[in-house]
């Protein structure tokens, strides 16, 4: 595999054709895809100076990121891959990422929510592997894989039809251990599988650091000689300022290239000659 750096200058046609009838499929499927009530409600646990976060501008918020997420998965199947055959974002897309306008909001409540919302994006062409999307993504989401591929979880388990995970600090207060629930939701076509998830509820709140928004969106589909694998995430947890972004960034990505080489070699795919 070849540098980032140097992967990124050399561009590679799309593995999905645009007119593909399965991404047709899948957007429909997160268009269909109801905000739980739950959501916003988290949102609305965000305070600042003991000003929380208005009914409104949660709502607003929750429904501006899913079009986002809706927006980014639809563009990412259909778009070009570096030469490497894998690209990995993270940012922080920064104010109006949630809310385009402040719309009557308080101004401030409203910048210093979306000033901290992360966004993680994977994309990756994983050539050799054989796996059916739907068993692909069964091991990609299993509690042993994630659990091997970041050493951050404590423990998974179910509740109640939700999925819950209970996450360990990163050293030097940068992330407090958080314990949050999700409810999950999957698509599965003969060449497609998709699941959705979005945080509904944090467990033990006098102990751990609220999750106040997170959904994300993980993909694989079968392409010409391989399986194509997109991960979309925006999360918001702690504020955090600008050296906690610089140190957070190389960590998440750091996180992420784990977890993909972990993929790897659980769907056995060829290394670099």
């Amino acid at each position: 595999m070849i540098p980032p750096l140097a992967a990124a200058l050399f561009l590679v046609q799309p593995l999905v054709d645009p007119g593909d009838e399965r991404l047709a499929a899948l957007d429909e499927w997160l268009r269909g895809l109801e905000i739980d009530a739950r959501v916003p409600t988290e949102i609305r646990g965000y305070e600042r100076e003991g000003t929380a976060a208005e009914p409104e501008y949660a709502d607003a918020a929750a429904e501006g990121l899913r079009r986002r997420l809706i927006l980014d998965a639809k563009t990412a199947l259909r778009r070009e891959l570096p030469e490497g055959g894998e690209l990995i974002d993270v940012s922080f897309p920064g104010v109006g990422v949630a809310v385009g306008t402040s719309d009557g909001f308080d101004e401030r409540t409203r910048e210093e929510f979306e000033e901290s919302i992360v966004r993680i994006e994977v994309l990756a062409f994983l050539p050799g592997a054989v796996m059916l999307p739907r068993d692909a993504l069964r091991e990609y989401t299993s509690p042993d894989f994630r659990k091997k591929a970041s050493s951050r979880i404590e423990r998974i388990e179910d509740r109640e039809g939700l999925n819950c995970v209970e996450t360990r600090g990163v050293g030097g207060g940068l992330v407090d251990p958080m314990h949050s629930c999700s409810l999950v939701t999957e698509l599965h076509l003969p060449e497609l599988s998709s699941q959705h998830s979005q945080t509904v509820s944090n467990l033990d709140p006098d102990q751990f650091q609220a999750v106040y928004f997170k959904e994300s969106l993980k993909t694989f589909v079968t392409v010409p000689e391989g399986l194509l694998f997109h991960y979309i995430n925006y999360s918001r947890t702690a504020g955090l300022g600008s050296v906690s972004k610089f140190i957070g960034k190389r960590k998440i990505r750091g996180s992420q290239e784990t977890a993909l080489r972990e993929l790897e070699r659980l769907l056995e795919v060829p290394g670099p000659e």
